[in-house]
C-alpha cells in the first residue's frame, strides 16, 4: 500500500505467474484522501518494465471519487506469446485527472510478473476408448499437451498393467509436433485391432506419455491419466 496526501493505492496480488497464451488480473484499490471538492476524477496509468508496454490493459482508467471514496481498477497482464521468459515488475500511478501535477500523483508499490514457460503436461480426451464390436473395430483418442514454446514433442501410449504388445492397438504419429505460441499442441491417435482378423480387446490400463525430442534421446516429460479400451455392441449387425 502506498499513501500520499491525495491518494492511497494498493495492489492485490503483488506477484503473478503467467504462461504463454494466458493472462492474469491485478486489482488496484484507489482511495481519495481529500475532503473536497464533492467530486474528483482520478486516473491510473501503468509504469511497465522496458519492452512490456503492450502487455497491460486497464478496465476504465478514469473514475469519479467522492471525498474518502474508493474504487477498484483491474489491470490485465497478458504477455506477448513470443516474449522472453523472466521477471518483469510494474507499478501504477494514480493522479488527479483535472490537475495532473506532481503533488497529486502517487505511485503504487511494485507488482512482480513472472513470465514462465508453459509447464509440461498431457491430458487424454477420454478415460474409455469405445470401439464398435465389428470385424474391423476402430476408434480414436486425443491428447492435449503443453510445454515450452518451440519444443519438439511426441506422444506414446504405454500399458501399465498388461504386456507391451497391447500398445500396438494405438497407431502413433510418426512425426513430432512443435509446441506453438499458445504453449500447447494436440495429437489424434487412431485405435484399432493390430490383427486384421480381429483381436480380443485388451483388458489393459494405458497412459499417454509426453516426450521431448532432443536429438536421438527422447526425454520423458509427463504422463496422462489412465484410460482403457472397451467394445460396444455393433449397432448394425449382419
Amino acid at each position: 500500500m502506498t499513501t500520499g496526501a491525495s491518494w492511497t493505492i494498493t495492489a492485490s496480488p503483488t506477484t503473478v505467474v503467467v504462461h504463454p497464451g494466458e493472462s492474469a488480473a491485478v486489482r488496484f484499490t484507489v482511495t481519495n484522501n481529500t475532503t473536497a471538492p464533492p467530486q474528483r476524477h482520478g486516473t491510473i496509468a501503468v509504469l511497465p518494465s522496458p519492452g512490456t508496454d503492450s502487455w497491460f490493459d486497464i478496465d476504465q482508467d478514469t473514475r469519479t471519487f467522492t471525498p474518502g471514496g474508493s474504487s477498484d481498477f483491474t489491470v490485465t497482464v497478458r504477455p506477448a506469446p513470443t516474449g522472453t521468459t523472466g521477471t518483469y515488475p510494474f507499478s501504477c500511478l494514480v493522479y488527479d485527472t483535472d490537475h495532473p501535477t506532481v503533488d497529486t500523483t502517487v505511485q503504487s508499490s511494485p507488482v512482480t510478473v513472472t513470465f514462465a514457460p508453459m509447464p509440461w503436461a498431457i491430458t487424454a480426451s477420454t478415460s474409455v476408448v469405445r470401439l464398435a464390436d465389428t470385424i474391423l473395430p476402430r476408434g480414436e483418442i486425443g491428447f492435449q499437451v503443453s510445454g515450452p514454446v518451440g519444443s519438439q514433442v511426441k506422444v506414446r501410449v504405454r500399458p501399465i498393467d498388461g504386456p507391451p504388445a497391447d500398445a500396438r492397438w494405438f497407431t502413433m504419429p510418426f512425426l513430432p509436433q512443435t509446441i506453438g505460441d499458445s504453449g500447447t499442441a494436440a495429437f489424434d491417435v487412431p485405435v484399432r485391432s493390430p490383427n486384421p482378423l480381429g483381436s480380443v480387446v485388451p483388458r489393459t490400463t494405458f497412459v499417454g506419455d509426453l516426450v521431448e525430442m532432443m536429438g536421438d534421446a527422447p526425454l520423458f516429460r509427463a504422463s496422462s491419466g489412465t484410460f482403457r479400451i472397451e467394445f460396444e455392441p455393433d449397432p448394425h449387425p449382419l
